[in-house]
C-alpha cells in the first residue's frame, strides 16, 4: 500500500512539473502585427539579454522580426524619450514593416538604446516585453499611449492582451537585464550612433527616418547587383 502511494505521489509531482515546463513561453518568437521573427545575435557578451526563445546565454539577443535569410537587415536605434523616435514609431514604422518585412526583404531588428537616464526603466521594461516575444508590441504601446497623455508602464502593459502580467511584474521587480542597459549603449557606440532614431542598412548608418527607405533600396539593388550598396 506504502508503494503505490508513493508511486501516485511520484506521479503527481513529475505530471505537475511537466505542466509547468508546458507552460514556459520558451520558443517563443518575436510577434507583431502578423509578423514574427528570431532574435537577432549581436555578438558575445557577460551581460544577461532576454532570450525568448531559449538558445542560450553569453550573445547579446535582439528582437527582430522577418526572415533570418532576407537580403537586408536593418537594426533600429531608438530610445523612449525621444520624439522623433516616437513619430517614427506611430507613422513610419508600420508600412516599413509591410512593404519590407512582410515581403521577405528585410529582417528588422531593434537594438535596446537608453541614450538618457530617464529612459533605463522604459527600456528595462521593454526587455521584460522582450523575455515573451512582445518588445515590438510594448514599444508602440508605450508610444501610442505617451501620444495620448500617460506613460504607466504597468497601465501600458496590460494593453498587451498575449502579455503574462504576473511574470512581467516580477520581471520588473528582479531586474535581470540592468547590466544590459550598459552593454547595449556601448554596443551602438561602436556602430557610430549618437542619436536618435538611427538605423544600420545591411552596415550602413542612417541618422532620422527620412532616408531610411532610400537606404534600404539601395541595400536591395546591392543585393540584387552582388556588389556592395553606395
Amino acid at each position: 500500500m506504502g508503494l503505490i502511494l508513493i508511486g501516485a505521489l511520484v506521479f503527481v509531482v513529475v505530471r505537475t512539473l511537466s505542466a509547468r515546463a508546458a507552460n514556459r513561453p520558451l520558443g517563443q518568437p518575436e510577434t507583431y502585427a502578423g509578423l514574427s521573427g528570431t532574435s537577432y545575435d549581436a555578438g558575445t557578451t557577460s551581460a544577461r539579454y532576454p532570450d525568448p526563445e531559449g538558445k542560450g546565454s553569453g550573445v547579446r539577443w535582439l528582437p527582430a522580426l522577418g526572415r533570418e535569410d532576407a537580403p537586408v537587415t536593418v537594426i533600429e536605434f531608438t530610445d523612449f524619450n525621444c520624439g522623433h523616435c516616437q513619430d517614427y514609431e506611430l507613422q513610419e514604422l508600420s508600412g516599413i514593416l509591410q512593404d519590407y518585412v512582410a515581403t521577405g526583404k528585410v529582417r528588422y531588428v531593434a537594438h535596446y538604446f537608453a541614450l538618457y537616464p530617464q529612459s533605463q526603466p522604459l527600456t528595462l521594461a521593454a526587455m521584460c516585453a522582450a523575455e515573451q516575444g512582445r518588445y515590438f508590441e510594448f514599444s508602440h504601446a508605450y508610444f501610442t499611449a505617451l501620444s495620448a497623455g500617460f506613460d504607466n508602464i504597468d497601465l501600458v502593459a496590460q494593453r498587451l492582451k498575449d502579455l503574462d502580467q504576473q511574470r512581467f511584474k516580477e520581471c520588473r521587480r528582479v531586474n535581470p537585464y540592468f547590466n544590459a542597459l550598459n552593454d547595449a549603449l556601448n554596443n551602438a557606440r561602436t556602430f557610430g550612433v549618437q542619436g536618435t532614431p538611427s538605423f544600420f542598412v545591411n552596415g550602413k548608418l542612417v541618422v532620422g527616418s527620412p532616408g531610411l527607405r532610400r537606404a534600404i533600396e539601395d541595400a536591395l539593388t546591392a543585393a540584387t547587383e552582388g556588389a556592395p550598396a553606395p
